[in-house]
């Protein structure tokens, strides 16, 4: 489906301009592929009326998760607003069996990459954390318990990587985490979680 219900009422209030020539339905919402992941399943814990095309719902929690693809750069903080605008959130991943779930959904969503470069995720660093690890937060106050950086990450290597992207080919069988400026240009997608 289009995510033209995505961005059509929204873009006063959020600021579209990662998405400028995109409202009229350039975005989409995919999914995973669908024999690799289950289905959307109103049983599994959360309402499928409530949840857009596409989203699979990871049975152990009953959220609902769905990759966003733009068709052009777009800022964490766009992420977010649109995200919410949903009724979610980016993405938040507490487990080694929650990130292997949501690294089946990104991996299996044409777009979602730019090279190496994948989506947004919900983690963030304060201003006053300390540099390049100090401080992590996800968006919902939940703890930071887990972690998946890829080697040498979090680097802060290009200043002000405050932001949480997922980096890895999709090749590979596991979804890393790297830091990024909240304006970088290499990436195109967004995870949302809607619990």
């Amino acid at each position: 489906m289009r995510a033209r219900w995505l961005l059509a009422g929204m873009c006063a209030s959020v600021g579209c301009s990662a998405f400028d020539g995109a409202v009229g339905g350039d975005v989409e919402d995919a999914g995973a592929d669908a024999g690799s992941i289950p289905p959307v399943d109103a049983g599994a814990g959360a309402d499928a009326r409530s949840v857009p095309d596409g989203a699979v719902i990871w049975p152990e929690n009953g959220h609902a998760y769905v990759v966003v693809v733009a068709p052009s750069p777009v800022a964490w903080t766009v992420a977010q607003d649109v995200a919410a605008n949903m009724g979610g959130h980016l993405a938040t991943i507490g487990s080694a069996s929650e990130n292997l779930f949501v690294w089946s959904v990104v991996r299996g969503t044409p777009g979602a990459f730019l090279e190496k470069h994948g989506p947004w995720l919900g983690g963030f660093q304060p201003a006053d954390a300390g540099e390049p690890g100090e401080g992590w937060a996800w968006v919902t106050g939940e703890p930071w318990s887990f972690t998946a950086w890829g080697p040498s990450e979090p680097n802060d290597s290009r200043a002000d990587e405050d932001f949480l992207k997922v980096y890895a080919d999709t090749t590979d069988v596991t979804m890393y985490w790297d830091d990024g400026n909240r304006t970088t240009e290499d990436v195109v997608s967004f995870v949302v979680e809607l619990e």
